[in-house]
């Protein structure tokens, strides 16, 4: 492929002249000219390298011929032969007028030289005479029309650091590419690393990658270490003709490690022709040097913390973003990184008056360093949402969040939480539709959806969303609760039932999360199974003996026994402990038989809700 091929330029009959000058120097050397151990290092090399000399690599090929090659591997098109006739014309000129000698320890390839460019000269003279004039032609100039570029997937990155530990700064970087590329407005649809996680190492041909994906660029790439240098290699293809748009090697330092994203960010921008807002302009090409420690503690708390960690690994990635801080204390993504490690341990381990208020501090420092990271926008926001209750300021933020990157799964739930809490559920529907428009194959997503028609009392509609997400991931813990909320609005009790042990069957610590034990209590005890709920009561309450457990979700496992005088104390104490799970209850079909209750409808009034609330 030629240069000019590899940018994704127009093609002529030059390009074929580089194509025969590739094989006429593997033919003579007994090597390709442009090597790499991947793909897109070999359109890097293409692009940026020049092949060893003929002259070293095969001493014995005559330097007539070997500049002959030279010629038709120039970069630029206007420097090669101009026309397969003079290439032929220029090659039967040494056939005929060089001899060699017959010599001793010579290598073969020097010896067939002569039959070579016979070889060569007769396939020339075969495509004159085989195909029509017109023919001819249309193949040595024919191009590829530009079609515009909207929509791009950043595939997972290659390992080439040949240290499978390193794993994590691969991935990391290649989260850190693809939330780069979101902030560029210009995109229609960038697509988020759980879409393309399935496409690690796949064979299937990109046009049907684009197709599933529904874009129409893809990023092949990867990544390799020495010491504190990073080189990665990227290439850019069109997923509607397969074709080679772009490639390019980067190499920076770790501590340039974020200024390579934006550089690698704007330079395929720059190919498919985007026009950068200012803003955009100005924040990619602020980015700052880095730590190069900071950089890898910050990678490794992403790690652990990225997906719904567990408890373990959120007290873990606490501990390396402490770090990335200490030493860099101006690191916005580090301090992004340790607020969402406690918004997650207040959400869903530990109680949130104790964690939340300085996972706050942290989202809003992450802020200040840089305003335009999206995920703390949604970070403040769902804490103003579901920990202060503050509506009118959660809207700003969490819109903001979505404005800045749809796909963002945080941000894109709470801002659907948000128009449930206002009484528009149609709204928080297309706030879901429209983060998978961007994320399609997104599975927290998915869930998400399903969970809101749970939420709007939509639960066949749920039903359906949840049964097409465990066909394509039958294996995740979440999906099946999603499931499993949408049987219970149903009236399904015993199939949700179902679901719940097939959730810890899966991912058996998961029954220490109180939140889905108490889901499984209330699928037994509105099913009629009242010993089994009762043992699984006993469970819980045992649980909230040794660790923190939401008062919301005690209630949840009391509404199904009928206790309503024990569910609204378990509210009242939610209400004063700020339990952010406290939400789910009081909007959802759960509620309604407390409603009539004056207490509970202080309970509404100390929370905030809007007026359109059910």
């Amino acid at each position: 492929m030629a240069p000019e091929q590899v940018q994704g330029r127009p093609a002529d009959h030059r390009s074929d002249v580089f194509a025969l000058g590739v094989v006429l120097y593997e033919m003579l050397t007994g090597h390709r000219p442009f090597g790499g151990s991947s793909t897109m290092e070999t359109a890097a090399a293409i692009l940026k390298e020049d092949p060893e000399p003929i002259s070293v690599a095969a001493p014995t090929v005559p330097p007539t011929l070997g500049g002959v090659v030279s010629k038709c591997l120039e970069k630029r098109a206007e420097d090669r032969f101009s026309s397969a006739h003079d290439l032929a014309l220029t090659l039967g000129a040494i056939d005929t007028v060089i001899s060699v000698p017959p010599v001793r320890d010579r290598s073969m390839v020097g010896k067939r030289w002569p039959h070579i460019i016979a070889v060569v000269i007769a396939t020339i003279i075969g495509l004159l005479v085989i195909l029509p004039p017109e023919a001819l032609v249309d193949r040595l100039t024919r191009t590829t029309d530009s079609l515009p570029i909207r929509s791009i997937a950043l595939l997972p990155l290659e390992n080439l650091t040949g240290d499978p530990e390193q794993l994590y700064f691969v991935d990391g970087l290649h989260d850190e590419l693809i939330s780069t590329f979101s902030q560029i407005s210009a995109y229609d649809k960038v697509i988020g690393s759980r879409s393309v996680a399935g496409f690690r190492d796949s064979q299937i041909p990109i046009r049907e990658i684009g197709e599933q994906l529904e874009v129409e660029a893809v990023l092949k790439g990867s990544v390799r270490r020495s010491g504190d240098t990073v080189r990665v290699t990227l290439q850019l293809i069109d997923t509607r003709t397969e074709e080679n748009l772009w490639a390019e090697s980067f190499d920076r330092k770790l501590t340039d490690i974020l200024a390579l994203q934006s550089d690698v960010a704007r330079a395929v921008a720059d190919e498919v022709s985007l026009t950068l807002t200012e803003e955009e302009k100005q924040r990619l090409a602020g980015r700052r040097v880095v730590d190069e420690e900071a950089y890898r503690a910050y990678l490794k708390g992403t790690r652990l913390s990225r997906w719904i960690g567990t408890e373990d690994n959120l007290d873990q990635a606490q501990v390396w973003f402490l770090k990335a801080i200490e030493l860099d204390s101006e690191f916005a993504e580090a301090h992004f990184g340790l607020s969402f490690a406690l918004y997650q341990l207040g959400r869903l381990y530990r109680a949130p008056n104790d964690y939340l208020p300085q996972a706050y501090d942290e989202a809003v420092r992450a802020l200040e360093l840089d305003d335009g990271l999206a995920e703390a926008h949604a970070v403040v926001g769902a804490i103003r949402l579901l920990w202060r209750w503050d509506w009118q300021g959660a809207e700003v933020k969490l819109r903001r969040a979505f404005e800045l990157k749809p796909n963002n799964y945080i941000g894109a739930q709470q801002y659907a939480y948000y128009w449930i809490g206002a009484g528009e559920p149609d709204n928080a529907i297309s706030v879901m539709n429209q983060a998978l428009e961007v994320d399609p194959l997104n599975v927290r997503l998915m869930s998400g959806l399903g969970f809101i028609y749970y939420l709007s009392r939509r639960f066949d509609d749920g039903i359906r969303q949840m049964q097409s997400t465990l066909e394509f991931n039958p294996y995740d813990p979440m999906a099946h609760w999603s499931m499993a909320v949408n049987l219970i609005g149903a009236g399904r009790h015993e199939e949700a039932a179902a679901d719940m042990r097939r959730l810890f069957e899966i991912a058996p610590p998961l029954r220490r999360n109180g939140l889905l034990l108490a889901t499984l209590v209330a699928a037994q005890g509105f099913a009629g199974n009242m010993s089994e709920a009762s043992e699984d009561l006993s469970e819980l309450e045992e649980l909230s003996r040794t660790r923190y457990v939401p008062p919301s979700s005690m209630a949840l496992a009391y509404i199904s026994m009928g206790d309503h005088g024990r569910v609204i104390e378990l509210l009242e104490r939610a209400v004063d402990e700020h339990d952010t799970q406290l939400f789910f209850i009081v909007v959802s079909h759960l509620g309604d038989p407390l409603r009539d209750d004056p207490r509970f409808e202080d309970i509404l009034c100390r929370m905030n809700l809007p007026a359109g609330h059910p």
